[in-house]
């Protein structure tokens, strides 16, 4: 049996009146003690605090917008160091020059002050009103976001919990955009959690855990995190966000929590199509909107892709992307709706390599739900390997910020016999006699073009005079290279055979590229091969030439593809 544990909540809150008066009902119970600071001119805020009337809610005023400041308003307390304002890393990086960047960004942040101190409250809170409360070693603190519902195990679950000393506890999440929603329990939005997220800090009493003031306020609840040796996800507990995540970082700027009588209002003030017939409809246009908005005002927009997909000429990586870009749970990068990214294909990426990074990153936000589970692909960076290879590695690797998990690669590949002939038909059809494709003898047939480049096929590194039909299907040899070059282990990559995803054991394999991708599901339909219309002549070279590559490629994946061998 645990501990019974006193928790002493501290809140933020400022024009969240509405959202404020139903956690206040669902929340306070829990508490010994809740601080909850807001700012003289916010009445609305003040009235509901009021109306609830709770003995273990303490009203606290603080100067959260100094910009909004008045001289009858309540002073900082703070005194010392704790009045200093801190630059977050990324911006003034500690011991080193800031680059030319980061000025600016600096300049940037300096020009704009201070717009919202919720360190400076919080910290306020931490060092003069927490210290007179008397509490024990065995009590919590929980800094608490004011749009924050408890679940209604909320205390068992904490009274069964051994919390220890120097351990940041948190909790998993599911956002609502809409009251019926919540009232309901339905139409939820899983958060993904970033372990220490401020919305729900908890903490063993310790006077020397303090947050700090700084002009970048998500980086409060980002410093806060530094200052404790481990961060712990307490799995039974979900709490509920009302509202949409990563906004209003600086104060609210606009609703993203909607009650059903200021439904109708919002669509005509932002000129979103009301339909009251069909309000399942009207609110999935409301959601559009708010992620638009979101994504427009979220202080940190850059991100960075989970995924890599890795394409050869011609095997199905296209059909896999699209039906990908259809999925909730994953998204594919692109540079408009209707243009896919491929920033690897692009020279001039490559120029000033610095400004493309960080405009790379911008394409990989966090979505609605803090989804970050972005996925990249090229289809085709073996023409020039080892300049995609160096380009692949200096973006995703040598330059990527600590704070992103290491990308991880998939490789869809087809029957390298199969993959050859379809792209020869393929260029035959579309240039036709065409000598840029270096052939030795254009215009010719398949099986003659083939002969020529094997009989000039030196190695992979030399290929042939003649082509490179044959080493584009040497899958094995730049998988290799690519595995070798990132360092990666075998949970860091997935190989797939387009056959695999369309044959007898399809669902086995496409159950496989879900786990790797973390979705639930993917639709691939089955499709019956044609039969090959290659001589067994042919075909039997080819296979000759290309088992020992196909070998190789099995041991890596440890496993034979069946559909290959059996063709």
């Amino acid at each position: 049996m645990g501990n019974k544990h006193k928790i002493y909540a501290i809140t933020i809150s400022k024009n969240y009146a509405k959202i404020l008066d139903i956690v206040i009902s669902e929340n306070a119970d829990y508490f010994e003690k809740w601080f909850i600071v807001t700012q003289e001119d916010d009445t609305d805020t003040i009235e509901v605090i009021k109306k609830h009337d709770k003995p273990n809610i303490e009203l606290i005023f603080y100067p959260l917008v100094p910009s909004k400041k008045q001289s009858n308003h309540a002073k900082s307390l703070l005194k010392g160091k704790h009045r200093e304002i801190i630059i977050p890393p990324w911006i003034l990086p500690i011991g080193k020059n800031p680059s030319e960047h980061q000025q600016k960004e600096l300049r940037k942040l300096k020009r704009k002050g201070l717009v919202f101190d919720k360190g400076g409250a919080l910290c306020q809170i931490q060092t003069q009103v927490l210290p007179n409360e008397n509490l024990s070693e065995n009590d919590l603190v929980l800094l608490l976001d004011s749009d924050i519902v408890l679940p209604r195990n909320f205390k068992n679950c904490i009274n069964k919990k051994k919390f220890k000393k120097n351990k940041l506890y948190g909790v998993h999440r599911q956002d609502f955009l809409f009251f019926s929603d919540f009232e309901k329990s339905k139409n939820t939005i899983d958060y993904k959690i970033m372990e220490g997220a401020g919305f729900f800090q908890m903490y063993l009493n310790d006077s020397s855990k303090v947050c700090k003031r700084t002009f970048d306020c998500g980086y409060v609840d980002g410093e806060f995190i530094t200052q404790f040796k481990e961060n712990i996800i307490l799995d039974d507990l979900k709490v509920s966000h009302l509202g949409a995540g990563d906004m209003n970082w600086e104060g609210k700027e606009i609703e993203s929590f909607l009650f059903n009588e200021e439904l109708e209002d919002f669509c005509a003030m932002h000129c979103i199509e009301y339909q009251e017939q069909n309000l399942e409809i009207t609110k999935l246009n409301v959601k559009n909107f708010i992620e638009a908005a979101r994504l427009h005002l979220q202080q940190h927009k850059n991100g960075f892709p989970r995924y890599f997909a890795y394409g050869f000429p011609y095997t199905g990586l296209s059909l896999v992307i699209r039906r990908l870009e259809n999925l909730k749970d994953i998204q594919v990068a692109k540079k408009r709706y209707d243009e896919y990214l491929n920033f690897f294909d692009d020279d001039k990426n490559f120029i000033n390599s610095w400004k493309t990074f960080r405009e790379y990153m911008s394409y990989f936000p966090r979505l609605l739900g803090g989804s970050t589970n972005w996925l990249d692909f090229s289809e085709n960076l073996v023409n020039d390997f080892d300049l995609g290879l160096e380009r692949l590695y200096l973006t995703l690797k040598k330059r990527k910020f600590n704070d992103y998990e290491d990308v991880k690669f998939i490789f869809i590949l087809k029957n390298p016999i199969n993959r050859a002939y379809e792209l020869y038909n393929k260029y035959t059809n579309d240039f036709p006699s065409s000598s840029t494709w270096k052939w030795c003898y254009p215009g010719f047939s398949f099986e003659h073009n083939i002969e020529s480049e094997i009989d000039s096929f030196k190695s992979i590194e030399k290929s042939s005079d003649c082509g490179t039909f044959l080493r584009d299907g040497c899958y094995s040899y730049f998988i290799h290279k690519i595995i070798k070059k990132f360092d990666l282990k075998r949970d860091d990559f997935h190989v797939v055979a387009i056959e695999e995803l369309h044959g007898n054991n399809s669902e086995n394999h496409i159950k496989d590229l879900c786990s790797f991708l973390k979705i639930k599901k993917l639709n691939i339909p089955v499709k019956n091969n044609k039969p090959s219309k290659l001589s067994l002549e042919i075909k039997a070279k080819l296979k000759n030439f290309y088992d020992p590559f196909n070998k190789i490629l099995y041991k890596i994946i440890n496993r034979e593809i069946g559909e290959w061998e059996n063709d």
